[in-house]
This record gives C-alpha cells, structure tokens and sequence, in this order.
C-alpha cells in the first residue's frame, strides 16, 4: 500500500511541476520567436509628476503584433492649475508633442505609433528615460 501511495504522490507532484509549463507552451496568444521559444508580448513605464501647478501620470507600452514589430502606446494623464494652456511633451528634453489644459484645468494626450519599417512620431522609452510635460519631469520606471 505504500509502494502504491509513493507512486501516486510522485506521480501528482510531476503533474503540478509540469502543468505550468505544459500551459505555457500551448498557450496560443503568447508570442514566440524563430525557434518557437516563448517571449514577452509587452513592456510596460509609467511616471509621475506632482507639484502644487502640474500633476501628470504618464503609461508607455510597447505590444509586440505576430510579426514582431512593436506597436507604441504613450498615453498622460494632466491636472494643472492653470486653464487654457499648452504644454509642451518631450522625452529626455527632445519635444514630440503638446498637451491642451481646458477650462477645468485637465488634460489628456493619447499616441500610437507602429515601427514596421517607418519612422514613428513617438520615442522609444527605457526605463530612466525621462518625460517632460511642461515645467514638470518623471522619470519612467518598468511595471
């Protein structure tokens, strides 16, 4: 009765070591590369700024499409004290864009871009790069 029990306790203890990767390796939506190894589908940075004038939330991701070019996303968030500005986006002192505060004093500034061979509007992002929104800097941090 032992001998039976030690070969279905090893028996169960393979299946949940084994099970995760099974999973994994089955798994349809996630990316692989030539060699059919599995690869992260998508890097994530956030920063944030805040001040008794400006504070600013910004997310930029990175989401690899089945031919492996990445698709950018930058996307902030803004509550200012002043109403009826612009403020001008750069990345590391580099200005890309501008964001419009309204009379509520908020603003929002969405962009996508993809590299498949073109030149995109939006930077590339590493972790310690730093954004710039107006008066205020953050630098961006992996999540």
């Amino acid at each position: 009765m032992t001998k039976l029990r030690a070969i279905i306790l090893s028996a169960l203890s393979l299946l949940l070591v084994a099970a995760p990767a099974w999973a994994q390796a089955t798994d349809p939506n996630l990316s692989r590369d030539p060699t059919g190894t599995p690869t992260s589908d998508r890097y994530s940075l956030y920063a944030t700024f805040s001040s008794e004038k400006l504070v600013f939330a910004a997310t930029y991701s990175e989401v690899y499409t089945t031919r492996r070019h990445p698709v950018q996303y930058l996307e902030i968030h803004l509550k200012s004290a002043q109403t009826n500005v612009k403020y001008e986006v750069a990345a590391n002192g580099i200005p890309f864009g501008t964001i419009e505060v309204d009379s509520f004093g908020y603003g929002y500034l969405f962009m996508s871009a993809s590299k498949a061979g073109r030149p995109s509007p939006l930077p590339f992002f590493a972790p310690g790069d730093v954004i710039s929104v107006g008066p205020g800097k953050a630098k961006f941090i992996q999540w």
